[in-house]
């Protein structure tokens, strides 16, 4: 049990209200004061089952000694309120596969894709999951419930024609920071997120240090001079971030370059442009792997299809080769 000061001046609240083998909690309060009192009502909270309790208690019990880590700990939270409140808050003694089956296919009528179902699906388990090895839960009511099996969408890219047509769109934009981003995105595969908001201690001597990425792992890409030093003129007194957002104008800019884009792959086309480009020229999966930050090659091999040397094994090794050499 401790009530610890941060580096930024918060105190970190950690604790075992269920002894040694029990739920590490972990708190961050403004003042130790507030922090002594939340370690006095966790360590005096009673631990009872959860079996007989409603699912949004499920739900705000793995919020505080899970949840709340994560980085998009709000989203998640309201998303589940979410799929409580349109499923029905029943006592978990209560909840029947059958419940779930229900919600999900209103959720289909409603025009939901079976993607996002499946998300639905991986949220809800992942709070049943965790209540039940913190034995909080007697079992997990829709453990045997599998996701909808989904066919893999082509990755779209652009064309060098359509990558010039964007550029000019781009140079056109009123929002100054246009340009520079969609720039840093095609000569890194930066996600959108990651080069908008760029801050000038990420970028060194020709490479930029893409942190707090979608797998917590930090990555250097090293970047030709000319757009290091491009983007080093921009430093204004007092400014943290490289560039302002400028979502909203790409979506003009594409629309004005008159680019039609598969649904869901809006800012993510320019990911796939420099990866599937990459790859065209010659450049190897596992190199790509680590300039992506892909924590699964499978993720990478994507991309792999696009390869001239695995477009030339296609038609070396096809079965009528052989029988040509045969003749």
């Amino acid at each position: 049990m401790a009530v610890t000061k941060q580096k930024d001046g918060r105190w970190l609240v950690s604790c075992r209200p269920q002894g040694v083998a029990g739920v590490h909690v972990r708190r961050i309060c403004k003042t130790r004061s507030l922090g002594v009192s939340l370690e006095r009502d966790l360590m005096n909270a009673k631990v009872s089952t959860l079996d007989n309790s409603p699912l949004s208690a499920c739900v705000d019990t793995w919020y505080d000694y899970w949840g709340v880590n994560l980085k998009d700990s709000k989203r998640r939270k309201a998303k589940l309120d979410l799929i409580v409140n349109k499923m029905g808050d029943f006592k978990v003694s209560k909840f029947k596969p059958q419940h779930y089956l229900e919600f999900r296919k209103q959720r289909l009528d409603d025009g939901i894709s079976k993607n996002t179902c499946n998300h639905d699906l991986v949220y809800l388990k992942t709070v049943f999951n965790k209540l039940l090895k913190a034995e909080y839960l007697s079992g997990n009511p829709i453990a045997d419930i599998s996701p909808f099996k989904l066919d893999e969408y082509e990755l779209s890219f652009l064309t060098d024609y359509q990558m010039k047509r964007l550029l000019v769109a781009c140079r056109k934009s009123i929002n100054e920071s246009l340009f520079p981003v969609v720039c840093l995105c095609l000569s890194t595969g930066a996600r959108w997120s990651e080069a908008e908001k760029l801050t000038f201690n990420q970028l060194s001597f020709n490479s930029v240090n893409y942190t707090k990425t979608k797998n917590g792992k930090s990555r250097r890409i090293p970047i030709d001079s000319e757009l290091f030093k491009f983007l080093n003129q921009r430093k204004r007194f007092g400014t943290v971030r490289v560039f302002a957002n400028c979502l909203s104008a790409f979506r003009s800019a594409v629309k004005r370059a008159k680019i039609i884009l598969p649904a869901g792959q809006m800012s993510h086309v320019l990911r796939h442009t420099f990866a599937s480009h990459f790859v065209m020229n010659g450049g190897d999966i596992s190199t790509l792997q680590k300039v992506l930050g892909h924590s699964d090659i499978k993720v990478t091999m994507r991309y792999a299809h696009l390869s001239e040397d695995h477009l030339r094994d296609a038609i070396q090794y096809n079965p009528l080769s052989s029988l040509k050499q045969a003749k």
